[in-house]
């Protein structure tokens, strides 16, 4: 358990940085076309980052602490009952995992594009800094 606990410190050290210079926690808004009507690129493409960064932010600031929250309490509340306790960990185990896989997906997409942008002959740029203006 004490493996586990230091792993899970050690995510949390080395990715948040990440996260705050991201802009995450993202509450919104989602769609950014100020109640006109959407119909450019440059609108999809920030509903995707909107979208991704909201996610994120859902994840790892909304269900995974009231996931490990319950297996906490699903432990404390077994008894003795190596099924329960065993239980409790799988769900703090998941939520955990859950936080690795949005976490792992934003640097995915933020190598994925920078990547591109360096091979098509481009600086590259990170995935919360594109910024485009829609062509009149």
């Amino acid at each position: 358990m004490i493996k586990f606990l230091l792993g899970a410190v050690l995510v949390v050290t080395f990715f948040l940085p990440s996260l705050v210079s991201a802009g995450i926690p993202y509450w919104g808004p989602l769609v950014a076309c100020d109640g006109q009507v959407c119909k450019s690129l440059c609108d999809l493409i920030t509903l995707g980052q909107n979208l991704t960064s909201f996610g994120i932010t859902l994840v790892v600031f909304a269900i995974a602490p009231v996931m490990v929250v319950y297996g906490g309490v699903k432990m404390m509340m077994s008894a003795g009952s190596p099924e329960k306790i065993k239980e409790g960990r799988g769900i703090i185990l998941n939520a955990v995992i859950g936080i690795a896989i949005a976490l792992g997906a934003y640097i995915i997409i933020s190598t994925f594009l920078l990547v591109m942008g360096i091979a098509t002959g481009g600086t590259g740029v990170q995935w919360p800094n594109i910024q485009c203006t829609p062509q009149g």
